[in-house]
């Protein structure tokens, strides 16, 4: 290990300044900082910062309830945990997932229903919930995926209207399947105020989705 210039230069001055023994054990006191100065250097530089961050302990499904047994915290590299993860189990256990989740996968504030789903929407986003009839495309989208919603044919309207597209390119936030108590599924995205209202306006028709490629 290299002893530091300016370490090394301290110890010849005090061998300089004092005579024998005396000289000898300035000079090794001198060897023995530096020694270990470098030993805390190199320890400091080689343990990186890790922060806890709330994961899966295995696969779970969107709209499952988290039970204590289905999280772990684990150590996280800090420039690696996501900024919107959960660092306690008590923010995560018993409340219920708005997307599924893989085994060792960080859980953020935005896989859980009802919190902050809409953290980091640009301005003039909002995010709205679509119910889907078509239980078998829900299956295949999610959080993350870029679709289209199309408003289908309102069959009890006085004047039946074709079908249209009332959504483009919306990002989906969170998937929520058919339950126990609900036979529709239906999923949360990231739209702007025109196209809120225009889903609104649309409450009533069957809603399908058609699915972009990523960008």
């Amino acid at each position: 290990m290299r002893v530091p210039f300016p370490v090394r230069r301290l110890a010849i001055q005090a061998g300089y300044r004092l005579g024998g023994w005396p000289r000898r054990v300035a000079a090794g006191l001198c060897l023995l900082l530096a020694v270990a100065s470098a030993v805390s250097s190199r320890r400091s530089q080689a343990a990186p910062h890790t922060v806890a961050v709330a994961t899966a302990s295995r696969n779970l499904s969107a709209g499952s309830t988290v039970r204590a047994g289905d999280v772990r915290l684990q150590q996280w590299p800090a420039e690696l945990a996501p900024v919107t993860a959960l660092r306690s189990l008590g923010l995560v256990v018993g409340h219920v997932l708005a997307g599924g989740l893989a085994l060792g996968e960080p859980i953020t504030s935005t896989r859980l229903r009802g919190r902050g789903i809409a953290i980091g929407l640009r301005k003039g986003m909002v995010a709205t919930t679509v119910m889907l009839e078509d239980a078998a495309a829900l299956t295949l989208i999610q959080p993350g995926d870029v679709i289209d919603v199309l408003a289908g044919v309102n069959a009890d309207a006085v004047e039946p209207q074709a079908a249209r597209v009332v959504a483009t390119s919306a990002r989906v936030l969170a998937v929520l399947p058919p339950s126990a108590d609900r036979s529709v599924g239906s999923v949360v995205i990231a739209v702007d105020q025109r196209t809120a209202l225009a889903l609104a306006a649309s409450s009533g028709r069957q809603m399908t989705a058609t699915m972009r490629a990523t960008p």
